[in-house]
């Protein structure tokens, strides 16, 4: 008797390299919005109030850096009472605790109060158009 052929066709497996791709040095919005909870429409109008991430086009498409969100992450959890703005500093010279440098200011520390003070007029904007 003849053998017969299986009328299966075989399926040829993926390999794991093909599978797997690298990680670039950006995401898509909606790779940024699972890491970050939050609407499509709340980071446009993030956007809209320069207070969103750092963004660029690439092509048509808009991309967010992994360092753009870290920078931004930062500077929200700056703008928000609960975190510290700043990481608190010991002194090590008890002379230091004068307060001679009081008056320097971190980046950091600016970017805050910068932000503080848009956010603020931004805040007292709508109120005003909302009493007309």
């Amino acid at each position: 008797m003849p053998e017969r052929k299986s009328h299966r066709k075989r399926i040829k497996k993926k390999s794991s390299s093909t599978k797997k791709k690298s990680r670039g040095s950006c995401m898509t919005i909606p790779t940024f919005l699972k890491r970050n909870p939050m609407s499509k429409d709340t980071l446009y109008k993030l956007w809209n109030t320069n207070r969103g991430p750092r963004s660029f086009y690439l092509g048509r498409a808009r991309r967010i850096s992994y360092r753009a969100e870290a920078d931004w992450i930062e500077a929200m959890e700056a703008l928000s009472s609960t975190a510290p703005a700043v990481p608190v500093l010991e002194l090590d010279d008890p002379a230091d605790a004068s307060g001679e440098d009081s008056d320097a200011e971190t980046s950091l520390e600016r970017r805050a109060r910068r932000l503080k003070k848009r956010l603020h007029r931004r805040v007292k904007m709508k109120k005003h158009r909302r009493n007309r």
